[in-house]
């Protein structure tokens, strides 16, 4: 990133992968360096998708067999913890889905009165469009400048109608893409 952003090539960087909330802990890792270090300058940021780290989905990923035997669950999915956690604390999906709904709407209102403006730094990348017809794909020039992941037309309706995603290998699972 640092490189791509003009930087010159003697600058330092990290790459974190913690699969899950990578993004999260460059930037607190940032935040160390400048509070800890007396760094003067810090960047942190990055991106997380939850469908490019399941098991099936993960390339060059190296398991320790023994580790693996004795400890499975240290390369357990987060959906899957998810899933654990709710049913340990008794998150019912009812309680899933009214939470989802009003984060979707928290999030909008925000978006909407401009108060992530002077969080995003807008960034000029390509774009994959997919004809759903014939399955051809096409590359546009895209400023991303906000999240684009939530949904403000989100509905009760709409989050009760999701299928929860590990419902084929858990029929008690509840967590759903909602």
């Amino acid at each position: 990133i640092a490189l791509s952003a003009g930087c010159p090539v003697t600058t330092s960087g990290t790459t974190i992968n913690r699969f899950c909330s990578s993004g999260l802990q460059a930037v607190a890792s940032a935040a160390h360096s400048i509070i800890v270090d007396n760094v003067p300058v810090a960047v942190g940021g990055g991106i997380d998708s939850i469908s490019l780290v399941q098991p099936k989905m993960v390339k060059g990923v190296v398991v320790d067999k023994a580790l693996y035997k004795k400890y499975p669950a240290i390369w357990m999915p987060m959906i899957e913890t998810a899933d654990i956690v709710a049913h340990r604390y008794g998150v019912s999906r009812e309680r899933q889905d009214d939470y989802s709904l009003e984060s979707q709407k928290r999030t909008a209102a925000a978006q909407a009165a401009g108060l992530f403006d002077d969080e995003i730094v807008p960034m000029a990348t390509k774009m994959a469009l997919k004809n759903k017809e014939t399955g051809d794909v096409s590359f546009v020039d895209y400023t991303v400048e906000k999240d684009e992941c939530n949904r403000a037309d989100t509905t009760l309706d709409g989050l009760q109608s999701l299928k929860p995603i590990r419902l084929d290998d858990d029929p008690n699972a509840t967590i759903t893409a909602g």
